[in-house]
């Protein structure tokens, strides 16, 4: 049996397999099943590296048209535009080299002392917007990356306040005992129906016009993925504009 399993890795490393399809004695099985597994885990993690690459390059291409169209201009605009692609750059081959490797940095997260800290720069980055964050709720905490959850929180309010004609919503919903439902409104103009289907696609943009590099619900949806959450879009009763829905597995201790 173990001759056949070399066997069977030796077509996998050529590529003439994907897995190992056999079947094995029973002692020997639950090691077949062991190696498909980490097979199945490394060809994830390939996934993910490919698909940081691709959203990399996909982000460089709005700050390089700027460059590109203001670089005999005022060189304040050039430099942060230089500055926001390093950004941009340094985040996702960090974060592809981690994934690579299986590893993430991972930590017990305060949501809403998060989440407040997050509102104070989005209301000094959008002055104009008044943003109501629900605050008579108990602490609750997420374990996972900070860097993630700064990701998939920040586009999803920048999106609230570049839409939003004046007013941005936070509020929470409990979702049985381990989950949280988090509430993202704002008044602006929505989405139609057949722009809900496509917001999440890599490059997709409402408004071409926006600045942006239309990757940030795609980036959300990536995240939420890995944190095993949820996301979906509908019209605010409340605020006429949009609602951005994400579930995610939480803890009240």
């Amino acid at each position: 049996p173990l001759n056949k399993i070399k066997d069977a890795l030796f077509k996998i490393r050529n590529g003439d397999k994907k897995k190992l399809e056999a079947k094995y004695p029973l002692e020997v099985q639950p090691l077949a099943t062991e190696i498909n597994d980490l097979l199945e885990h490394n060809e994830k993690i390939v996934e993910r590296a490919r698909t940081h690459v691709g959203n990399l390059a996909h982000v460089l291409k709005t700050p390089l048209a700027v460059i590109t169209n203001e670089i005999d201009k005022e060189n304040k605009l050039l430099g942060n535009q230089i500055v926001l692609m390093k950004n941009h750059i340094d985040r996702y081959l960090k974060k592809a080299h981690l994934e690579s490797v299986g590893k993430n940095i991972k930590s017990k997260i305060a949501f809403l002392e998060f989440l407040n800290k997050m509102v104070i720069i989005f209301q000094k980055l959008y002055p104009d917007k008044e943003i109501e964050l629900q605050r008579e709720f108990k602490e609750f905490f997420i374990y996972g990356s900070l860097e993630d959850m700064e990701e998939l929180i920040g586009n999803l309010i920048e999106n609230a306040c570049k839409w939003g004609r004046e007013k941005v919503k936070i509020s929470f919903e409990r979702r049985g005992k381990n989950e949280m439902k988090i509430l993202i409104e704002d008044d602006g103009p929505g989405l139609r129906q057949e722009q809900k289907n496509k917001v999440f696609a890599r490059g997709f943009r409402v408004d071409e016009q926006t600045p942006g590099s239309g990757l940030g619900l795609n980036i959300v949806k990536d995240i939420l993925e890995i944190y095993k959450g949820e996301i979906w879009l509908e019209k605010s009763s409340l605020l006429k504009g949009l609602k951005v829905n994400v579930v995610l597995p939480v803890s009240l201790i």
